[in-house]
């Protein structure tokens, strides 16, 4: 049968292109840890600490990366459906997104020299946070998809939502609290900038939950 993703779920081939997104965003979650140590070691000043955390985050995306390839590359060879590898693809490059991302966001903050003031630090490490539970609630609704659970699936991406929405408000708590300060104009920038990136790092896991949530509705 055409277009069907869950009448292929349970076929061991095609069933191993999803356990790769899996994959994915195991080594997504990672990434995000490494990305809060990086805001942590910025917030108490250890620069070099923070250093080694950022090369952290740059491998554990680059290992990411492989796994996209390796992913499309199996797309591309199996038995799956035109409709059916479209919203896939989708899907990976969604992950990907999210990765090329929080590497971004790491590289930013290598150009802080100077620890922002009190609260703005503890504040982005709030953030940080943030996203680490979104990837959480991302993996499970991925989890869910290959078990074939409807209801829960959608809950969990319901979870994602909500979480991007909070990171909507805190976006707005930053600007206020920085744009209201006195900093340095390159310190106002940057601080300006890394809560752009995690705005949009947030937006990206969303995004990733959407097209499982699409997987959901439009195959189940």
């Amino acid at each position: 049968m055409a277009g069907n993703i869950f009448g292929w779920l349970g076929m061991k081939e095609e069933k191993l292109v999803l356990e790769s997104a899996l994959k994915h965003i195991e080594l997504l979650k990672q990434e995000m840890v490494a990305l809060l140590d990086v805001f942590r070691f910025y917030a108490a000043g250890k620069m070099d600490e923070k250093d080694k955390a950022m090369f952290r985050v740059s491998d554990l995306e680059g290992q990411a990366d492989e796994i996209k390839r390796q992913t499309l590359l199996e797309l591309s060879e199996r038995m799956v459906m035109p409709p059916d590898r479209e919203d896939l693809v989708r899907l990976i490059k969604g992950l990907d997104y999210i990765a090329d991302q929080a590497k971004e966001t790491a590289r930013l903050l290598r150009l802080a020299t100077d620890v922002a003031p009190d609260p703005v630090p503890e504040k982005l490490i709030e953030f940080v946070e943030l996203l680490n539970r979104s990837v959480e609630h991302l993996e499970k609704a991925a989890v869910l998809l290959l078990k074939k659970d409807k209801k829960n699936t959608l809950a969990e991406c319901t979870e994602v939502e909500i979480i991007e929405e909070e990171g909507d408000d805190r976006k707005r708590e930053l600007m206020q609290l920085i744009l209201s300060s006195e900093l340095p104009c390159p310190m106002l920038i940057l601080q300006h900038d890394l809560v752009e990136s995690l705005e949009d790092c947030c937006d990206y896991i969303e995004g990733a939950a959407d097209f499982i949530r699409l997987l959901t509705v439009k195959y189940h």
